[in-house]
C-alpha cells in the first residue's frame, strides 16, 4: 500500500490503514516522534482524549498543515490547533494559553512553548513576563515585526529577564540552552523604568556559556530584525559566547551598555544595528582589563566585526550618579577586530570637567592589549560641549604591550566641543594613522596626538599618513611626554594647516618625515630629531646620528649677528652623533 495521506474522495473504507502507514514513515519535526492513531474517518474529536493526551496527539492532513491536540486552560477544553506560520512549521504562542494583551502574565504558556517546541511565533500583541524566560538549545522565535510583537518584562524584582545558558553555573544548576538560537522580529522590552526609580541591574537578554575553563564551543545565536529596550544595565549581555550574529535591531531606552560582550566571547558580527543616546557604552566587547594570559587566551574577545552601525553617545552617569565617559564602541582586550562604516554621534548629558584624563567622551577607545584592530572608514561628529576625543589609543597597562592597529578612512569632526582630540595615542606600538580626515567649527585642541605618561614609556613605530588636519587651537600633529628612550614616529604626505600649530614636538622624540605639507607656525623642542623634509629647529642640532648633507631649517630666523639665528638653516657637513654643523643661506641685514 502507497504511503500517502488518505484521499477524502475515494479512500472511505481505507483511511486508517493508508493514514497509518503514511504516518509511520513521517516524523514530527517539532519534537521529532509521532504518536499515531488507529483509524480516522475524518480528524477525531478532541472530546475523544484525555486532559492527558494534550500535547502528545498529532495529525498531519492532506492541506500539508500539522495539528496538535491542547489544552485550551480559558475553556478548559481540549481541541485541535494549526501549528503552521510562514510557510514554516511554528507553534503559536496564543494556541497553548498566551493572551498577549499587555494583562495578563503569559510567563507560563510562553515558557511551555519553547520548552515543547523548536520554531515558536508570536503573533501581534504584548507577551507580559513576570518572571525570567529561559530559552532552551535550538530554538526560534519569530515575531510580526517592529514593535508588533512585544515580549514586556513586568518583574519587580531586578534580574535578567530572558535568559539562555549551556553548561553549570556556581550553583551547580546545568543548562542546555544559549545553542543554535534565532530571535527574529521580536520588541524584547526589558521596561527598566518598570521599578521606581528605574532598575538597575540585568540584561534583557543575557547568554552564554559558564565554563571558561573548557575551550570554545559554538553558539550560533542570531538576533534580527528586533527592537530591544534595556532591564536594568543591559540591552544584550553576554559571556563566553561564540559565533554571534546581531544584525538590524535598533537598541533604545538602555542604561550601561546596548551590547555587553564580556571574558571569552569571539565570532561576534554587530552589523545595521541602530542605538539611541540613553546609553554609556552603546557597544562594548571588554574584558575589564584582565591580562591575557589569564586565561591561556581562551578568554580573550577576538574575531569581532563592529560595522555600519548608528550611534549615538549621551549617557554619562554610573549606578551612583557619578559622571563617567561615555564610549560608542569599547576594545577592551580584544584581537581581530574589524570596526567599519559606522557612523557615531557624540552627545554626553551635560558637560564635564575642565581637564579629564584620558579622556572625556571617546567616539572609538581601544584599551589594554588590543592587537590586530583595523578601524577603517567611520564618521565621528562631536557634538559634545567639553573634553571629548574621536579616536582614542590608550594603554594603561605598562605591562602589557597593544600592537598591530591600523586607523584609516575616517572622517572625525568636531562641531561645539571646546576640548576635543581627533585621534589620541598613548603608550602603544605598531601604529598606522592613515588618510583620516580630521576638521573642526569648533575648537579642536589636537588633531593627532601622541602622549606618554611618564618618562622610560616608549611609543615607537607609529605611521602617521596621509592625514588632512585642519582647525585646531593648539597642534595639528602633536607628541607629548617626556621619553628616556627615543620613541620613532614617520610622517609621510600629511597636511596639517589653519592650526595655532601644525606641528608640536616635544623633546625625546625621533622623527622621519617625507612629502608633508606643514607650513608655519610649527613648535619643536630641541630635544627632537628629524630626519626628511621637515626639519625646522632653533638651533643646530645637539644630539641624535645625522648623516652627511643633511639640513634642518631654521624655526625663528632673524637679522641678529648671532652666529646661531642668523641663517636660513644648518647643514651636516660630518656624519656622526650629533654630527658637524655649519650655517647656510645668511639672512642679510
Amino acid at each position: 500500500m502507497s504511503k500517502r495521506v488518505p484521499n477524502p474522495n475515494s479512500d472511505n473504507a481505507q483511511w486508517g490503514s493508508i493514514l497509518n502507514a503514511h504516518l509511520a514513515q513521517i516524523q514530527n519535526p517539532v519534537t521529532g516522534a509521532f504518536n499515531s492513531f488507529d483509524t480516522f474517518a475524518e480528524r477525531p474529536a478532541a472530546a475523544g482524549f484525555t486532559k492527558d493526551d494534550a500535547g502528545k496527539m498529532y495529525l498531519y492532513t492532506q492541506t500539508g498543515n500539522w495539528h496538535e491536540l491542547y489544552w485550551n486552560s480559558t475553556t478548559s477544553n481540549l481541541d485541535w490547533k494549526v501549528l503552521n506560520h510562514n510557510n514554516g512549521l511554528y507553534a503559536n504562542v496564543k494556541d497553548y494559553g498566551a493572551y498577549g494583551d499587555g494583562v495578563h502574565d503569559d510567563t507560563t504558556a510562553i515558557q511551555d512553548c519553547l520548552n515543547r517546541f523548536k520554531k515558536n511565533y508570536f503573533p501581534a500583541g504584548i507577551y507580559c513576563s513576570r518572571s525570567a524566560v529561559s530559552i532552551p538549545g535550538s530554538r526560534t522565535l519569530l515575531g510580526d515585526g517592529g514593535i508588533l510583537s512585544e515580549i514586556r518584562n513586568i518583574d519587580t524584582i531586578e534580574n535578567h529577564f530572558i535568559v539562555s545558558y549551556y553548561g553549570k553555573d556556581n550553583k551547580g544548576n546545568s543548562y542546555t540552552g544559549a545553542t543554535d538560537i534565532t530571535i527574529d522580529s521580536l520588541y524584547l522590552n526589558g521596561n527598566r523604568n518598570r521599578i521606581n526609580g528605574g532598575a538597575w541591574s540585568g540584561s534583557t537578554f543575557d547568554f552564554g556559556n559558564f565554563d571558561l575553563a573548557k575551550e570554545p564551543r559554538e553558539n550560533n545565536i542570531c538576533i534580527k530584525n528586533c527592537v530591544i529596550s534595556g532591564n536594568g544595565f543591559n540591552n544584550i549581555g553576554s559571556e563566553n559566547s561564540h559565533f554571534v550574529l546581531i544584525d538590524g535591531c535598533r537598541f533604545i531606552n538602555g542604561r550601561d551598555s546596548g551590547i555587553a560582550a564580556t571574558t571569552g566571547c569571539s565570532n561576534w558580527t554587530v552589523v545595521n544595528c541602530t542605538f539611541d543616546d540613553t546609553m554609556i557604552f552603546p557597544i562594548s566587547f571588554s574584558n575589564n582589563g584582565v591580562p591575557l594570559n589569564t586565561y591561556n587566551n581562551i578568554g580573550q574577545l577576538r574575531n569581532i566585526i563592529i560595522s555600519n552601525n548608528r550611534i549615538k553617545v549621551g549617557g554619562n552617569k554610573d549606578l551612583k550618579g557619578n559622571t563617567v565617559n561615555g564610549i560608542g564602541i569599547e576594545l577592551d582586550a580584544c584581537k581581530n577586530v574589524i570596526v567599519s562604516g559606522n557612523i557615531i554621534t557624540i552627545t554626553p548629558e551635560g558637560t564635564y570637567g575642565i581637564r579629564i584624563l584620558p579622556s572625556g567622551t571617546q567616539g572609538i577607545s581601544n584599551a589594554y592589549d588590543c592587537n590586530d584592530i583595523n578601524i577603517t572608514g567611520n564618521t565621528i561628529i562631536n557634538q559634545s560641549p567639553n573634553n571629548t576625543v574621536g579616536i582614542e589609543l590608550y594603554n594603561n597597562y605598562l605591562d602589557t604591550e597593544p600592537k598591530q592597529i591600523k586607523i584609516s578612512n575616517n572622517i572625525i569632526s568636531n562641531e561645539i566641543s571646546s576640548n576635543h582630540t581627533g585621534i589620541s595615542v598613548y603608550n602603544l606600538n605598531r601604529v598606522i594613522i592613515e588618510n583620516n580626515i580630521i576638521k573642526s567649527t569648533g575648537t579642536l585642541l589636537q588633531g593627532i596626538l601622541l602622549n606618554v605618561f611618564v618618562e622610560g614609556d616608549v611609543i615607537f613605530n607609529v605611521d602617521i599618513i596621509g592625514n588632512d588636519i585642519s582647525g585646531a587651537s593648539l597642534a595639528g600633529i602633536q607628541c607629548s611626554g617626556k621619553n628616556t628612550t627615543t620613541s620613532k614616529v614617520n610622517f609621510i604626505n600629511n597636511k596639517a594647516y589653519n592650526n595655532a600649530s601644525n606641528l608640536g614636538l616635544n623633546g625625546g622624540w625621533e622623527f622621519q618625515t617625507s612629502n608633508n605639507y606643514f607650513p608655519l607656525p610649527n613648535y619643536l623642542d630641541p630635544g627632537i630629531i628629524v630626519h626628511g623634509d621637515l626639519r625646522f629647529y632653533t638651533a643646530p642640532p645637539a644630539n641624535g646620528t645625522w648623516l652627511l648633507n643633511e639640513i634642518v631649517y631654521n624655526a625663528a630666523p632673524n637679522t641678529s649677528t648671532n652666529d646661531v639665528i642668523q641663517y636660513i638653516g644648518w647643514v651636516c657637513i660630518a656624519a656622526g652623533s650629533p654630527g658637524t654643523w655649519k650655517g647656510f643661506g645668511p639672512i642679510s641685514t
